[in-house]
């Protein structure tokens, strides 16, 4: 295994890329958004094996953490976690390992713990949707979204919509619709801010499509999102909303849902988020699977 600070070298993104490119799979193995979520308080590592399996790493103070899942088959990625571990843990000045991975990575890494080490209990789990869109209908017929057929109908009846590429839009009002939205969010739920003014900075340049709705010609939210990599799916990784107008979130999931329609993708995924509200809110579209992910340390015992 190779450490290697993230200097954003040629030769360094190049090594980044093509690892993506032979084993990424998962909704965030996209080394932008990696660049773009990562704190400025934290410095940005890759960890390299010579077949060119890779993590995405980041580190604060005396702290590691993976950002998403090894950049390696999932049948490895566990043995991946372990390998860094006990490389990184030769050192006083690591005190903690945090790591966000699905449930057969987290079983390898239970499985493969060395002695002098320990999995801390599960901090959080989020729980991932999975549309499949070749079973959604943008007219929501049936009995099932009556709730929300009618609740799209008054809402176009009662106001202009417009939607527009980002790069039309202010990037002042996308501030503010930001930090409007982590305003209204509820105590308790996991909200940040910063990586959503980050890629507004960097010119969503991590994300395929990035539209702007406007509504009474006011920008009041946002969608944004990428395919992932070996594969014909998805990732619908950005919805922010700023609360400022009936059922708007509503009709910027549905916003959002219309256009991965029309683009022709077949398999998209929802974005990881925690039981309750935010998760019951995604289930009235009717969700073909889900799938979790876990979020725990690892420290000497």
């Amino acid at each position: 295994m190779e450490l290697v600070e993230d200097d954003g070298s040629k030769e360094i993104t190049g090594r980044a890329q093509s690892s993506i490119a032979k084993f990424g799979y998962a909704p965030e193995h996209n080394l932008e958004w990696f660049h773009i979520y990562s704190s400025p308080k934290e410095k940005r590592y890759f960890a390299f094996w010579p077949g060119g399996e890779m993590l995405f790493l980041t580190r604060r103070k005396k702290e590691w953490c993976t950002f998403s899942e090894p950049i390696a088959p999932i049948l490895d990625g566990g043995r991946k976690i372990i390998d860094f571990c006990g490389e990184v843990f030769k050192s006083p000045e690591t005190e903690k390992f945090w790591t966000e991975v699905s449930e057969t990575v987290r079983r390898q890494i239970l499985q493969l713990m060395p002695k002098n080490l320990r999995a801390r209990p599960i901090a959080y789990t989020l729980v991932w949707p999975i549309m499949n869109m070749d079973k959604f209908d943008p007219a929501l017929p049936g009995s099932h979204f009556k709730s929300i057929r009618n609740a799209k109908s008054k809402f176009y009846r009662e106001h202009k919509v417009e939607i527009l590429d980002i790069s039309k839009t202010p990037k002042e009002e996308l501030y503010r619709i930001v930090d409007e939205w982590k305003k209204h969010r509820k105590y308790g739920d996991r909200a940040y801010a910063h990586e959503y003014h980050s890629i507004i900075d960097a010119n969503f340049r991590c994300a395929k499509t990035a539209r702007a709705m406007i509504v009474g010609g006011r920008v009041v939210g946002f969608n944004a999102g990428w395919p992932i990599p070996n594969s014909t799916d998805f990732y619908a990784a950005i919805g922010i909303h700023d609360y400022s107008v009936h059922d708007l979130g509503l009709m910027l999931y549905l916003e959002d849902l219309e256009w991965l329609k029309k683009a022709g993708y077949k398999t998209v995924d929802m974005g990881g988020v925690e039981k309750g509200s935010p998760l019951d809110f995604k289930k009235q579209f009717l969700p073909a699977r889900y799938y979790k992910t876990f979020v725990f340390s690892i420290g000497r015992k």
